[in-house]
């Protein structure tokens, strides 16, 4: 679909449909995987708007990645909320631990890594809308059924890694703590 296309349909829902919800407009976006309510915000080679969830997951496999995006679509709009939103500090810290336990619910579970780059973040809310948001990619990843490679830490938790470090490093600079 063109971009101008895209743009006119969003012009007629909001002419037609005064209550548009946010859901309806992220629909006009959504991941090309049957069914995925995930937004599509990556090419793959074969030229589909994916999510970052079916990107990484075997084609043959994507069914089961739907099955998770679709268990999980709520806890990651949240997750995508919560590293977007800004809340004073003391707000923050609680806001992301009622976002972990939601994720527990879900099943969502977090490796050492994980933990470890909560705890040094400075910016709690963001980094664990972050990290909910890839445990969520990670576990439709792995339920395609693509074996992580045993010696190389998974793309996922490499950007993490880099995403956590960026936060560290913005954070120190806004508040006077860099070398």
């Amino acid at each position: 679909m063109s971009g101008s296309k895209r743009s006119q349909n969003v012009v007629d829902l909001m002419r037609n449909a005064p209550a548009t919800t946010e859901r309806q407009l992220r629909q006009i976006d959504a991941c090309d995987a049957n069914g995925c309510p995930l937004p599509g915000t990556i090419k793959n080679e074969s030229g589909e708007r994916v999510c970052a969830a079916h990107f990484g997951a075997n084609k043959k496999g994507w069914p089961k990645t739907t099955a998770v995006t679709v268990r999980t679509a709520e806890l990651w709009l949240a997750a995508r909320d919560a590293a977007t939103v800004g809340l004073p500090e003391a707000m923050s810290a609680k806001a992301a631990k009622a976002l972990f336990d939601a994720a527990k619910l879900f099943g969502i579970e977090f490796n050492e890594l994980q933990r470890d780059q909560y705890r040094t973040s400075p910016m709690k809310l963001k980094a664990a809308g972050m990290l909910v948001e890839a445990a969520i990619n990670a576990q439709a990843v792995v339920a395609s059924g693509v074996a992580e490679h045993e010696n190389r830490q998974p793309q996922h938790e490499q950007n993490e890694t880099r995403f956590i470090g960026v936060l560290n490093l913005l954070s120190d600079r806004f508040t006077g703590r860099a070398a």
